[in-house]
């Protein structure tokens, strides 16, 4: 069968006259080829939650999800835009968390573009995983990473109570803290630090020039000299937690 006319008069193959309309398309009517689609980058910030992300981009491919779980832990520390999404802060939630606590990663992991395609706002995280994770804890931290040419931190979250605390601890370790007057207050209540047990949490934006240099082990230190002793204080938390999930295997034993 012959192919399409050209406009000037000329036979084409059908493959020829395809792919030009696949190339020009945008152009011609206004509508992406796939072509096209492949090489345009998602916008994160179209994105109204987890299931947009998910429809856009490919677990295992362009993000991953790690979760350590430490059950008598009633502490999360969370990382929503881990990997190459906000560089350092993965390694950063991993330090806090050591074997201690609770553990969420959210982590970029695209060869290019990952703030772009992939961070996800904190009031619209709602990814499953992390929300069944931090229901079950009484405190969560949201590590960040934000830019600036001070190395500090700038801490937000509903949990006022935490958030001076660890702020007291970071200024003991000489390290710049800011609990007001910044651009993230993470006061929303949908904000992901915002969605645990108690509906508060405490959030860490770390500055680049911190994020990057052997200080941040101060920052580490710091968050964990708080949290320690307040897992501690949460034996009571800690049996209850036991309890529960003794009764659950026996009714899982019942049912056989």
């Amino acid at each position: 069968m012959a192919g399409p006319v050209h406009p000037g008069g000329l036979r084409m193959p059908r493959t020829t006259a395809e792919c030009l309309r696949q190339k020009f398309s945008v152009i011609l009517n206004g509508i992406g080829s796939q072509p096209e689609a492949a090489l345009k980058i998602p916008d994160a910030k179209l994105y109204t939650g987890y299931a947009d992300l998910s429809a856009a981009q490919r677990r295992g491919v362009d993000f991953e999800i790690q979760i350590r779980r430490r059950q008598h832990s009633p502490i999360a520390i969370i990382a929503p835009h881990g990997g190459h999404i906000e560089d350092g802060t993965s390694e950063v939630a991993q330090s806090i968390a050591g074997d201690d606590f609770n553990l969420y990663l959210f982590e970029g992991i695209r060869s290019w573009h990952n703030y772009t395609a992939l961070h996800l706002t904190s009031h619209r995280f709602d990814e499953p995983e992390c929300l069944s994770l931090i229901a079950e804890c009484q405190h969560v931290v949201a590590i960040h990473g934000c830019e600036g040419d001070e190395p500090s931190v700038l801490l937000g979250g509903l949990d006022l109570e935490l958030k001076d605390r660890i702020a007291a601890a970071l200024h003991e370790r000489q390290v710049v803290a800011h609990v007001s007057g910044h651009r993230f207050p993470a006061i929303h209540p949908q904000n992901i630090v915002n969605r645990g047990a108690r509906d508060r949490g405490v959030q860490l934006e770390i500055a680049h020039p911190l994020r990057r240099s052997t200080e941040v082990s101060q920052v580490v230190a710091a968050v964990r000299s708080i949290l320690l002793p307040l897992q501690a204080a949460h034996v009571p938390y800690a049996r209850r937690q036991t309890l529960k999930h003794r009764a659950h295997a026996r009714r899982q034993r019942s049912l056989k």
